[in-house]
């Protein structure tokens, strides 16, 4: 970890119309607060959809989530028997 690293939070979100969706992801921690609306992709006027933080979990340093951001595509082969 250096100093210069920015801090992620982990985060429950959910769409704010329904049909609801919910996920989790590392997002930057000045976004990371229950309440907060949120959207993943390019920045524009009327971006869709629209997240609202809805819990807020760990904390680690960016240069953590980046190097485990792939972990989920060696999941299944670590837990089959």
């Amino acid at each position: 970890m250096s100093k210069k690293d920015s801090w992620y939070r982990q985060c429950k979100y959910e769409t704010v119309e329904a049909p609801t969706k919910v996920g989790v992801a590392w997002i930057p921690e000045k976004f990371a607060k229950v309440g907060k609306k949120v959207y993943f992709g390019d920045k524009r006027p009327d971006p869709e959809p629209i997240y609202v933080v809805t819990e807020v979990y760990g904390r680690k340093p960016e240069s953590w989530v980046v190097q485990h951001q792939m972990d989920h595509k060696h999941q299944r082969k670590m837990s089959d028997v």
